[in-house]
């Protein structure tokens, strides 16, 4: 799989060292693409869980992705979007904060956001703590 190079570098010219965890998960060049796709497939098969588990409806397609995705079912709703607005968050329209899958629970009174990041395995610790920091502000607002 590593290409053999005398320098060791990316392939794609990322000047990084090329390892597989680094081609498949920590390279630039080629992150966006490779991850938004596992990315999407991550959070339709968890959001695709909530919807059986919660008896929401009909589950939602991977050709859909992109769109506002709605199923409800009495106080329970789940929200697939990366633009959802959450109520008593007046920042999410200005700023990145924008969850991929929102469960919410009007009865209750309950919003579970679930951020999901698909990245390399050396970049899981950082990445946990740049999603915790990133809805600090708005777990308190919605307290």
């Amino acid at each position: 799989m590593v290409k053999p190079e005398v320098s060791g570098n990316c392939r794609k010219g990322c000047k990084k060292s090329e390892s597989v965890a680094h081609l498949l998960g920590a390279c630039p060049k080629i992150l966006f693409s490779l991850l938004k796709s596992r990315h999407d497939a991550v959070v339709l098969m968890i959001a695709n869980e909530v919807v059986e588990r919660l008896k929401l409806g009909q589950k939602f397609n991977l050709q859909d992705m992109g769109k506002r995705l709605e199923r409800r079912r009495g106080p329970l709703s789940i929200v697939l979007d990366q633009r959802t607005y959450i109520e008593g968050d007046q920042a999410t329209k200005k700023t990145s904060r924008l969850p991929d899958i929102t469960v919410m629970n009007t009865k209750f009174k309950t919003i579970h956001v679930m951020e999901i990041a698909v990245s390399a395995e050396e970049l899981i610790k950082d990445k946990f703590a740049e999603k915790m920091s990133k809805y600090a502000s708005l777990c308190e607002n919605l307290k």
